[in-house]
């Protein structure tokens, strides 16, 4: 179980200096608090399946280090449908109290934007602007993820035209990514499973237009 907290405070501004020229600014501060328990019991130990071992006759000993008794495995493992039809003897199995928790991911982030806007007419807008965006890090069993970020820069202009019967979007745009996040499949000593893993960075860079007009009865739109 994997619980999620995450808040903040934020803000915009926007400033027009001109008739024609406005600046705009936001900024929010980003507080998460993240932890995962996973399979615990009240000592802060994970519990994982062990299964059957070599347990004395008193149905009690030690596995690893950890008191075992033998058929002390609880329902909501037991209960779990793909073990269903005796694919685990739970009557003759243990689970036991190993590993450590993992790590909670707190963290604290500013992000931001910040952007001009140029009206110089009814039919034209220009805009360019800079922003940070940011998904946050988290806790699992498997190992930490630390938080992504990107870094985005985009420039564009929208027109209008044929006495407002057309329009045309023009942009341009370039992504700086750090710390990507992808679920991957992860095995470890313990466990193995889906995971969520810091892969590395990537830049994504491109433009997009569209186009829409309305012609009498003709719709045109690409």
């Amino acid at each position: 179980l994997t619980t999620v907290r995450t808040g903040g405070v934020f803000g915009q501004i926007n400033w027009k200096f001109t008739d024609t020229l406005e600046l705009t600014a936001g900024l929010r501060y980003n507080v998460d608090r993240n932890y995962s328990t996973g399979r615990y019991n009240g000592s802060g130990n994970r519990r994982i399946t062990i299964g059957t071992a070599a347990i004395p006759a008193a149905n009690a000993g030690t596995l690893n280090g950890v008191a075992a008794v033998r058929g002390n495995c609880p329902a909501d493992i037991t209960n779990i449908p793909r073990y269903a039809g005796g694919v685990i003897d739970f009557a003759n199995s243990t689970c036991s109290d190993l590993g450590a928790r993992p790590p909670a991911w707190e963290d604290e982030t500013p992000t931001w934007k910040v952007g001009l806007n140029w009206n110089p007419d009814d039919n034209n807008f220009l805009y360019l602007f800079y922003a940070r965006g940011y998904k946050s890090g988290g806790s699992q069993t498997a190992q930490p993820f630390v938080g992504e970020q990107v870094d985005d820069y985009e420039l564009g202009w929208k027109g209008t035209f044929l006495d407002g019967k057309a329009n045309l979007s023009l942009g341009g745009f370039y992504n700086d990514y750090q710390n990507i996040q992808q679920q991957v499949f992860l095995a470890t000593t313990n466990n193995a499973g889906n995971a969520v893993v810091n892969v590395g960075k990537a830049t994504i860079q491109g433009i997009e237009a569209e186009f829409n007009a309305k012609l009498g009865g003709l719709g045109i739109q690409a």
